[in-house]
């Protein structure tokens, strides 16, 4: 029988290893799960990946789930960078941080500011 090892995120940040720089990533997210449990597996992947852009698919629309978790994702993209600003793309436009119910998908771009 085979036995899988489960390893802490922050002993894994303990390492130190450098993340992989990514043009564009690309996450379909369940979000019949709770928001804890996306929160940690999109903190992981923001650990070891500093994607340029990243889209985020959901399969179900709770509206208010959807809209923690992109001001969640927009603080963890901003903490990777020094002077970057993060531009929000979604299908219709609405101010940031917004989601309209059964809208399922947006992606972050890093734009470095000038200045």
């Amino acid at each position: 029988m085979d036995c899988v090892k489960f390893i802490e995120l922050e002993d894994l940040k303990d390492i130190g290893l450098q993340p992989y720089e990514l043009e564009h990533l690309e996450l379909q997210l369940d979000t019949k799960e709770e928001l804890s449990d996306h929160v940690a597996f999109v903190d992981a992947v923001l650990w070891c990946c500093r994607p340029q852009s990243l889209t985020i698919s959901f399969c179900y629309g709770d509206f208010e789930m959807q809209s923690d978790f992109v001001k969640f994702t927009y603080d963890k993209l901003l903490e990777q960078e020094d002077d970057t600003s993060i531009q929000i793309v979604s299908p219709s436009p609405r101010p940031l941080m917004a989601l309209l119910p059964g809208e399922n998908t947006i992606t972050f771009i890093k734009e470095k500011e000038t200045g």
